[in-house]
C-alpha cells in the first residue's frame, strides 16, 4: 500500500496564520474603527522545522489590503461575512509587525461581531497570505542577518490577501494552515485540497502506529473499531526501488483525485440545498450519506401534507417583534405622538398596543419563546437573563432601540437657545484645527490708458477650533428588571440627552458672561474692539441705535471699508425680558411723548432671545446673522449634533450597560459682529 507523503506548501499556495488575544485599539474620533496587528516574525513550527514570515521592509506586500481589502469573519467570503473595509495596512518596522486600521459596517451581521470585539469577547485575528519566495536555512546554520537558527524556512516575500476575525484560536504550535477550514461557498477546489491534506495526515499517523492505512478511513481514530473502510486499489506486485517510487506517486495522485471528487460533489450538493458542506467533508461522509442527510433535512423543512404543524421563527417575525417591543416600551413611558415624530417614528407599530401591558420580564420570556423555548415562562430570572442577554437577542435590540429613541426625544425637547443665534460646524477629529477669517478685498484702482494693474493681497486672521469629549454611563441590572424599572431605558437617556444639550448651552453663554480673551489676545467685548457701550443703559430706541451704529461702522482686517453689519438678535437676561419684548413688538416708540413717534423698523426686526444662563441679568447684547457673518460657532464631531449611545451586555453583572458620549467645541470667529451694553 503506498503512503501519502506530507509536503511543504508550494509557492503561491494560500495559507493562514492566527494571532490570539490581539490588542484592538479604538481609533479616536472614528466610530467603529480599530487598529490591530495581524502578523509578526514569530516562528511557526512545521514538520520540517520552523517557518518565519520576514518583516523586512520589502517582504510584506500589502497592496491588496490597501486597494479594496476587506475584514471577514472566519475567512468566509459570503456577503454576510464581510464585516467592513481595511482602511489602511502598513509595516511597523520598529516592532517587525504588520498593522491595519479596519472599520466595521453598520449592517446587522457586522454589528454582531462589532459588539463582541468592542466588548472584548473576540480578540483573535487570522489573515490569509501566499508565499512569493522562501529562503531555506539548514540545520546548524544561521540566517544571513544572524537572527534565526536553522532548520527553518524564511518567507522573504509574501502577499497578504485578507484579515479575519476568528472566534476560536488554534494551537500556536501547529503552524501554517492551521485555520484552513474553508467556509461554505468557497471554491470546491479548496475543500478538496483540505480533504486531501487530511488523508495525507491520517496515512502518516497510521504509518507511525505500524498499521495498514487500508484499514482506516482518512481522519478516523486508529484506536477505534468499526471505522468505515476506504481501500485504495494498488497493484501489489513487487517492483524495483525506482518502480516502487513511481507506484507510490501514482497511488498518491489517485488518492488525492478521489478525495477531490468526493469533496467537490459534496460541496455542490450542499450549495444547492443551502447546507454546510464542511461537517460532511471533515467527517469523511460518502456522497450517498450526504444525499440521505439532505433528504432528511428537506423533509423537516417541508413536511408532507397532513403532518403536524410547525412554527418557524423567521427573521421578519423577529424584526417585527423588535420594532413593536420598542414602541410598546415608549408608549408605556408616556411618549406622545409629537415625541415619536421627533425621534423619527412617523407611525407607531400597531402591534405595540398589544405588547404595551407587558413587563420587561414578559418581553424577555416572549423573546425566548419565539426562539423555540416553549417553557421560558417557568425559568428563573438568572436563566432567563443568560438566554436573552446575547448580542443577537431581540430583547437586547428592543432595549437598544428604546434607549436610542429616548435619547433623541430628549435632545429635541431640551429648552435651549444657543442654536438660534450660533452656527453649527463640523470637525473630523479631536485635533486642534486652524481656521482663518479672510480680510475684505482691496478697492479697485483706476487704470489709465496703457496703465498697469496694481497687485492686491488679502490678509487673514487665525483662529483655532477644537472639540472636547463629554460622557456618562448607566446600566440595567437584574434588580431593575425584577422591579420593572422602565425609567432606566426611557427617562434616563432622555434626561441625559437634555443635560448634554444644556451643557452646550451653558458653554456658549459662558462666552458672553466671562468675556474671555479671544484669538487676538484681547477680551471679546472691549474698547479696542469698538463693540462695548461706553456707559450702560436699558434697551431703548436710543441705546439700540448706538449699538447698530457701532456695528455698521466696524471695518475689516485691512481697515479699508465699513462692513455695514446689521444686528439680527438681541440677547438679554431674565430681568429685562418682558420690557424688551414690549419694545420689539410695539409699533410706536415706548419712550415717545405721543403715539405718533414710530418705533424704528430695525428695532422691530430684531429677534429677542432670553436665556437663564446669562448671569448679568440687566446686560444685553446684539449679534449679527450667524449665516451672513462670522459670529460664534459650535463644532461637532463629523457634524453629529446629537449625542452617541453605545451599549454592551454587562460583564460585571447580568444586565446591560449604556454610555452616552458627545463631542463639541465653541469658537469665537469675530468680535465685529457683536455689541454689548452692561444695562
Amino acid at each position: 500500500m503506498p503512503q501519502l507523503q506530507e509536503r511543504k506548501p508550494a509557492i503561491g499556495e494560500k495559507q493562514f496564520r492566527e494571532l490570539s488575544n490581539v490588542e484592538f485599539r479604538a481609533v479616536d474620533g472614528q466610530d467603529r474603527t480599530f487598529e490591530l496587528s495581524f502578523s509578526s516574525e514569530t516562528p511557526v513550527s512545521r514538520w520540517w522545522g520552523n517557518e518565519i514570515l520576514s518583516h523586512d521592509s520589502n517582504a510584506p506586500k500589502l497592496d491588496r489590503l490597501n486597494d479594496g481589502g476587506v475584514l471577514l469573519y472566519n475567512h468566509d467570503t459570503k456577503i454576510q461575512s464581510v464585516l467592513g473595509p481595511v482602511i489602511k495596512a502598513w509595516l511597523d518596522e520598529s516592532t517587525r509587525k504588520c498593522r491595519a486600521v479596519v472599520r466595521f459596517d453598520t449592517d446587522e451581521d457586522a454589528e454582531k461581531v462589532f459588539r463582541k470585539v468592542d466588548s472584548g469577547t473576540l480578540r483573535n485575528v487570522s489573515f490569509a497570505y501566499i508565499n512569493n519566495s522562501i529562503m531555506e536555512v539548514k540545520a546548524g546554520q544561521k540566517s544571513p542577518d544572524g537572527r534565526f537558527d536553522g532548520p527553518c524556512d524564511i518567507v522573504t516575500s509574501w502577499t497578504a490577501y485578507e484579515i479575519s476575525i476568528t472566534p476560536v484560536p488554534a494551537d500556536n504550535n501547529v503552524g501554517l494552515g492551521r485555520n484552513l477550514e474553508t467556509s461554505a461557498g468557497d471554491d470546491p477546489a479548496d475543500e478538496s485540497t483540505r480533504a486531501a491534506a487530511a488523508a495525507q495526515k491520517t496515512s502518516a499517523e497510521a504509518r507511525e502506529a505500524k498499521m495498514d492505512p487500508d484499514e482506516l478511513t482518512p481522519g478516523a481514530d486508529p484506536t477505534q473499531t468499526g471505522a468505515r473502510q476506504q481501500t485504495l486499489e494498488v497493484q501489489p506486485t513487487p517492483a524495483p526501488a525506482g518502480a516502487a517510487t513511481a507506484a507510490n506517486d501514482e497511488a498518491t495522485r489517485q488518492a488525492v483525485e478521489a478525495e477531490t471528487r468526493r469533496a467537490s460533489e459534496i460541496t455542490l450538493l450542499c450549495s444547492e440545498f443551502g447546507m454546510d458542506a464542511r461537517s460532511f467533508i471533515d467527517s469523511q461522509s460518502s456522497v450517498d450519506e450526504v444525499r440521505k442527510a439532505i433528504l432528511g433535512e428537506m423533509t423537516k423543512r417541508n413536511p408532507p401534507i397532513g403532518s403536524a404543524p410547525r412554527v418557524d421563527v423567521t427573521n421578519e417575525q423577529s424584526d417585527k417583534f423588535r420594532v413593536a417591543g420598542s414602541h410598546a416600551l415608549l408608549l408605556r413611558s408616556g411618549a406622545t405622538p409629537a415625541q415619536f415624530r421627533s425621534a423619527g417614528i412617523e407611525t407607531v407599530d400597531p402591534v405595540a398596543s398589544e405588547l404595551r401591558h407587558m413587563s420587561l420580564r414578559d418581553l424577555m420570556v416572549e423573546d425566548a419563546r419565539l426562539r423555540g423555548h416553549a417553557d421560558a415562562a417557568r425559568w428563573d430570572m438568572p436563566r432567563l437573563m443568560r438566554d436573552v442577554f446575547t448580542p443577537d437577542s431581540a430583547f437586547v435590540s428592543i432595549l437598544d432601540n428604546t434607549v436610542g429613541h429616548s435619547m433623541i426625544m430628549g435632545h429635541e425637547a431640551a429648552q435651549t437657545t444657543f442654536q438660534i443665534w450660533t452656527r453649527p460646524g463640523s470637525l473630523p477629529n479631536l485635533k486642534t484645527t486652524p481656521g482663518f477669517r479672510m480680510s475684505e478685498a482691496g478697492e479697485p484702482k483706476a487704470i489709465g490708458q496703457n496703465g498697469e494693474f496694481e497687485w492686491d493681497e488679502m490678509t487673514d486672521e487665525g483662529i483655532n477650533r477644537k472639540l472636547n469629549t463629554y460622557g456618562i454611563g448607566w446600566g440595567l441590572t437584574e434588580d431593575a428588571i425584577i422591579n420593572d424599572d422602565l425609567d432606566i431605558i426611557t427617562r434616563m437617556p432622555l434626561q441625559y440627552a437634555i443635560a448634554c444639550r444644556r451643557k452646550i448651552n451653558g458653554d456658549v453663554y459662558a462666552v458672553l458672561n466671562l468675556n474671555p480673551a479671544i484669538f487676538d489676545g484681547k477680551q471679546l467685548f472691549c474698547e479696542d474692539h469698538g463693540n462695548l457701550a461706553g456707559s450702560g443703559g436699558a434697551p431703548t430706541v436710543v441705546t439700540l441705535s448706538a449699538g447698530r451704529k457701532a456695528m455698521r461702522a466696524q471695518k475689516g482686517l485691512r481697515n479699508l471699508q465699513a462692513l455695514n453689519i446689521k444686528p439680527r438678535f438681541i440677547i438679554v437676561g431674565t430681568d429685562i425680558e418682558t420690557a424688551v419684548e414690549q419694545l420689539i413688538a410695539s409699533l410706536a416708540d415706548p419712550a415717545g411723548t405721543h403715539a405718533g413717534v414710530v418705533n424704528p423698523a430695525f428695532v422691530r426686526d430684531l429677534t429677542p432671545i432670553c436665556d437663564g444662563e446669562i448671569t448679568d441679568t440687566n446686560s444685553w447684547h446684539l449679534a449679527a446673522d450667524q449665516y451672513a457673518y462670522d459670529t460664534i460657532g459650535v463644532d461637532y464631531l463629523n457634524g453629529n449634533e446629537a449625542p452617541r449611545i453605545e451599549t454592551r451586555v454587562s460583564f460585571r453583572t447580568l444586565g446591560m450597560e449604556w454610555r452616552l458620549s458627545h463631542r463639541w467645541g465653541i469658537t469665537v470667529y469675530d468680535y465685529r459682529t457683536f455689541y454689548k451694553n452692561a444695562g
